[in-house]
């Protein structure tokens, strides 16, 4: 079920990152490799995710502080209607936070 899940994540990313360019004259691929790189900002790659999937009152996406001293940023980005949020919390947020 994971798989295809993450597929399907997969496949709109790429599909909306193609019709975002679509619109526009015909990217060179030298832009193309550049957009799609993950930044060194969390808050960066976050914003695009957003861009990318949509205004969608579903997509949740929540930061967090992790590590020694809190050191390190995550997230946790979720589709909200297709994860239990007990899970989600006790099998992910936890763990990493302690």
């Amino acid at each position: 079920m994971t798989s295809i899940v993450f597929g399907f994540f997969k496949r709109k990313m790429r599909y909306l990152s193609n019709s975002v360019h679509s619109k526009g004259d015909e990217p060179s691929k030298n832009s193309d490799e550049q957009e799609s790189k993950i930044k060194e900002k969390l808050q960066d790659n976050l914003d695009r995710l957003k861009i990318m999937l949509g205004d969608s009152n579903n997509l949740k996406m929540h930061p967090f502080r992790f590590g020694t001293n809190n050191s390190f940023s995550g997230a946790l980005v979720f589709i909200d209607d297709l994860v239990d949020n007990p899970t989600l919390t006790n099998a992910i947020l936890r763990p990493v936070m302690s």
